[in-house]
């Protein structure tokens, strides 16, 4: 049975906050239309189980619990109180449905939805058993999803302080480095071609990166834009850009940088610089991380102009004085960043990979599929296990999982040690507890695990 979101939520009254008066750090998140969460603000405006859906450019939708704010570009539910419904099943299917909500946007130039076509929008209803067991499944995947995003930001963070100990403040320079301008360091600066590229619809092997392509240190390949073989020699007849090379975001995300890989074929967007080093002075790896070190982004930001879309002029750029160490201190920390990013890459795959898993466990769920990818769920679970604890809260598994646990151990069907280690720690939390005991199997002529009748 499917039944309309305005038969089971309250919409809300809208805010009437700009998004531009979200802040970097506050109180209470502030969501705005954008499908991440990165700005805060000092006073709540709900404080319910909420839905949140933003209302332009393209389809987002967030589901809280605390008090947080909007801003006007949201449209905020939340459930009837006569309603036998947990809020987050209905964000979940959403999530995994969000082309609903993407049909809803209208418009020429900037794209909205209406709070008409939101409250039309249609939602399958299960019993409310069914939908805390769906919602409990996701909610452990999501959660193993989470710490992993969590771990390649960690990686990150670490790189950030291993330059700031090998190298010191890039602004105060406590090591007294010689120090030269950025056109002194680098044999070739370009700025991009001004004219807006002839984009392809078809992915080709040409890949043009833009300024929104280059995020948190590197390219991101999920959105890139694409020429065909005539645009691309347009692109790079200033200069083609090579593995080593460092691209620069000069205007709307200033500053970002990220290092061009052994990939063939790139040229460059509107909006973005391109830096080659002097490799006699210093490594591409060292000015990749010195300008993004804090003590640069701050000589950047203060040449940075613009009110409404912020920029930085070329001639600017290259004035910056920048301290330079010798060469081999610099190639100790360019072993680090190949490291680092081997490790990166390693993590990333296991994140994809959950990801895809929990999309399409998304799927599963709502097509009356649950069980096929229990044993996802059940590893999710497990992952969760602290070793150092005495106890861990294993609820889920004694009452949801607990046949498929006993079959994996006693079939020892685990993908690495540490997963089995901790099921085993599980296993005896349960034995302790009564719920679990063990018998001889003569066929095997092993010890095996049974659940308690």
């Amino acid at each position: 049975m499917k039944v309309k979101l305005e038969k089971l939520f309250l919409f809300k009254e809208k805010s009437k906050i700009k998004a531009g008066e979200g802040l970097s750090e506050g109180n209470f998140p502030f969501y705005t239309s954008s499908p991440t969460l990165s700005k805060w603000v000092d006073n709540w405006q709900y404080s319910d189980p909420s839905l949140i859906f933003g209302t332009g450019g393209s389809p987002s939708i967030h589901y809280s619990t605390d008090r947080f704010s909007t801003s006007t570009d949201c449209i905020v539910i939340s459930k009837k109180n006569d309603i036998e419904l947990n809020e987050k099943f209905v964000y979940y299917y959403l999530l995994g449905n969000l082309h609903i909500i993407e049909r809803g946007f209208k418009g020429a130039g900037l794209k909205h939805i209406s709070k008409k076509y939101i409250q039309n929008i249609e939602v399958p209803i299960y019993p409310i058993e069914r939908q805390n067991e769906i919602v409990t499944l996701l909610d452990k995947v999501s959660s193993l999803l989470k710490k992993r995003e969590d771990a390649i930001a960690g990686l990150d963070d670490l790189l950030q302080a291993q330059f700031y100990i090998m190298f010191g403040d890039s602004y105060n320079n406590p090591n007294n480095y010689e120090t030269k301008k950025i056109v002194e360091i680098c044999s070739k600066i370009i700025d991009c071609p001004h004219s807006t590229p002839n984009y392809v619809d078809e992915i080709t092997e040409y890949p043009c990166i833009r300024t929104s392509e280059i995020k948190g240190g590197e390219i991101i390949w999920d959105s890139i834009k694409y020429l065909n073989s005539e645009g691309h020699k347009v692109r790079i007849l200033r200069l083609e850009p090579m593995e080593g090379d460092i691209v620069f975001g000069r205007e709307g995300t200033v500053g970002d940088a990220a290092l061009i890989p052994n990939n063939v074929n790139i040229s460059l967007g509107q909006r973005v610089m391109l830096f080659r080093v002097n490799h006699e002075l210093v490594t591409p790896e060292y000015f990749w991380a010195l300008l993004r070190s804090n003590g640069i982004q701050f000589k950047i930001k203060i040449r940075t102009v613009g009110a409404t879309v912020k920029r930085i002029n070329i001639k600017d750029v290259k004035q910056i004085i920048c301290p330079v160490p010798p060469l081999k201190e610099q190639e100790k920390f360019g072993y680090l960043v190949h490291k680092h990013q081997a490790f990166k890459e390693k993590y990333f795959m296991t994140f994809s990979k959950t990801k895809e898993l929990f999309n399409s466990l998304i799927q599963q769920a709502f097509s009356g599929q649950l069980n096929v990818l229990e044993e996802v769920a059940l590893e999710s679970l497990i992952d969760d296990i602290d070793l150092e604890k005495d106890k861990n809260d294993v609820r889920d598994i004694a009452t949801v999982y607990l046949r498929e646990l006993v079959e994996k151990l006693n079939d020892k069907d685990f993908e690495h040690l540490i997963q089995y280690r901790k099921a085993k720690k599980v296993a005896f939390q349960l034995l302790e507890s009564g719920i679990l005991t063990q018998r001889f199997n003569d066929k095997n002529k092993s010890v095996e695990l049974i659940i308690k009748q």
